[in-house]
């Protein structure tokens, strides 16, 4: 899918601990700064199905591990064309960049989960919109 970037993060191991790189200014994916946020996904639960239309995501698993499904969608008649699956962990600390106009779901697989994004834009309720993650576009969806 165009736009999508699966990008590895370093992490530096220092005597008191290690540290995990971020994402930079102006890197593939954040041209510019919106806003970070936090998301706590509970074990075996999903949030989804989203979908910005002009908010570029780029997500970080700080705290356990996430499933996340990628989905583009026909539009015009609503029914799935291709799918993407990611799986995003502390222990295989990457990035997930996801461009507008993908819908996706998060899938919690550990107790813990956490998922940081650092977005494009500041987020704004009419700028995203949802569908219930039983939709019958999704259906085919395998958790």
């Amino acid at each position: 899918m165009e736009g999508v970037h699966f990008t590895k993060l370093k992490i530096y191991d220092t005597q008191k601990g290690p540290v995990y790189k971020g994402i930079p200014n102006g890197e593939v994916g954040l041209e510019q700064y919106g806003e970070s946020y936090f998301s706590f996904i509970n074990q075996d639960q999903i949030k989804g199905w989203k979908c910005h239309k002009i908010m570029t995501c780029n997500l970080i698993c700080i705290t356990g591990e996430v499933k996340i499904v990628l989905c583009k969608i026909d539009e015009k008649n609503f029914h799935l064309i291709d799918t993407m699956e990611f799986i995003l962990s502390r222990e295989k600390y990457s990035r997930l960049t996801i461009p507008p106009g993908l819908w996706f779901g998060i899938k919690g697989q550990q107790e813990e989960n956490i998922v940081l994004n650092v977005s494009d834009k500041v987020h704004e309720d009419d700028e995203v919109k949802s569908l219930n993650i039983q939709h019958p576009s999704f259906v085919k969806i395998k958790w």
